[in-house]
């Protein structure tokens, strides 16, 4: 039962770890991509993903466990080294 609690943990923090770095306007991966960008490039994308990133939000959202799936069952499996699937 222990196990089951930790792999539980330690999946939902990767989960919100790996959603949270895609590069989608109110995320946080949205202002590392900026920063990657030159400045008149990032100015663009910026005004782009403040117009539509809200609505690209919604459809990650839907669509991202097919996507988000393999990820987090193979980093738990990395951090905690017990087989997990989702």
């Amino acid at each position: 039962m222990l196990q089951l609690v930790f792999v539980t943990g330690v999946s939902l923090n990767v989960v919100l770890m790996l959603f949270n770095l895609l590069p989608i306007a109110p995320l946080d991966g949205s202002h590392v991509l900026l920063d990657l960008l030159d400045p008149t490039t990032a100015r663009r994308v910026q005004l782009a993903m403040n117009q539509y990133g809200l609505f690209v939000l919604i459809v990650v959202v839907v669509f991202a466990g097919q996507i988000i799936g393999p990820l987090v069952g193979s980093t738990v499996n990395l951090l905690i080294g017990v087989q997990y699937y989702l």
